[in-house]
């Protein structure tokens, strides 16, 4: 039998999920709802101002998903106790996992400005990527788990 994961792990596994599964219910509306509009005349003459800004800023956020968790961790002591080692890497992980879900919503919009469901997929695509990559590991907890227990404060720290 194998050893039962560590309870933040198993939280943070559900909470990725829930944010893995955002991304292909965002095709699923553009491609419903884009397809059926057939009366919209399509992108306008700002669309390309739109894909290029939105295209930056997907750049930046791609970048920031796959850097958050690590930044996160890095700013921790030597000293740092259990649960503040726990708490950095679930932030570093919901940051990561937000910022590669902006990816998608930017492809959302702009498959809603050009009515071309389309337009959505290399955004979604990239989006679910970075999420994918950001999977809660155990390895990345080991060190939690074979920490010798420290003199904490008995309560909730939240």
């Amino acid at each position: 039998m194998s050893p039962k994961p560590h309870p933040v792990l198993m939280t943070l596994r559900v909470m990725w999920f829930a944010f893995v599964s955002n991304h292909p219910i965002f095709v699923f509306i553009v491609f419903f709802v884009a397809s059926t509009n057939t009366d919209h005349p399509g992108p306008d003459e700002n669309f390309n101002v739109m894909l290029t800004a939105l295209s930056a800023v997907s750049v930046v956020m791609v970048i920031l998903s796959l850097t958050a968790r690590g930044f996160m961790m890095s700013r921790l002591s030597e000293s740092a106790s259990v649960q503040q080692v726990a708490s950095a890497y679930q932030t570093g992980s919901i940051l990561s996992w937000a910022f590669a879900e902006v990816v998608t919503i930017n492809g959302f919009v702009l498959a809603f400005i050009s009515m071309s469901p389309r337009t959505i997929l290399p955004f979604a695509v990239v989006g679910m990527v970075c999420n994918v990559l950001a999977f809660p590991r155990a390895r990345d907890l080991a060190s939690i788990d074979d920490a010798p227990p420290k003199d904490e404060p008995e309560g909730n720290a939240w």
